[in-house]
């Protein structure tokens, strides 16, 4: 819940990349080991938005797990996540829209200006695009 305010409700964005398997984590000495974690990486590193999407291997549990636990997909959505390269990959994504913000919140580009201006850096105009592309189809409350 505290994830899904603070991208709600402030100015901090997030990307990420989830991934699930075996992996190697000795946290006193800081060393973790493991595919999962160099797909998860590689993934995020892929993506041009404020959001996180899920490898393969990440849906492959989500619909293992599905079929004893209905309820497993609820923070997850299908989207066609876009990235830095061009193009779309069609997989799920953590659906960041379930905080509650006030009605009358927007996610804008920043304070005087809702959208980018036509000077500012084409790579961040496209993950802010991206961004509110994804919150205006999930938001519950922009729907409203």
């Amino acid at each position: 819940a505290l994830l899904f305010e603070t991208i709600l409700g402030g100015y901090t964005k997030i990307r990420a990349g989830v991934a699930y398997g075996p992996v190697h984590m000795d946290s006193d000495n800081s060393i973790y080991i493991g595919k999962p974690i160099i797909d998860a990486h590689r993934l995020e590193r892929r993506q041009q938005w404020a959001g996180a999407a899920l490898t393969t291997s990440a849906c492959e549990r989500i619909d293992a797990c599905q079929q004893h636990i209905e309820q497993v997909r609820w923070w997850v959505t299908p989207w066609e996540v876009p990235l830095s390269a061009g193009g779309r990959m069609n997989t799920l994504a953590v659906n960041w829209n379930h905080g509650v913000h006030d009605l009358s919140w927007r996610l804008r580009w920043s304070m005087g200006s809702d959208l980018p201006p036509d000077d500012a850096d084409p790579c961040l105009s496209a993950k802010f695009i991206n961004t509110k592309e994804f919150h205006e189809a999930h938001c519950v409350d922009c729907k409203s």
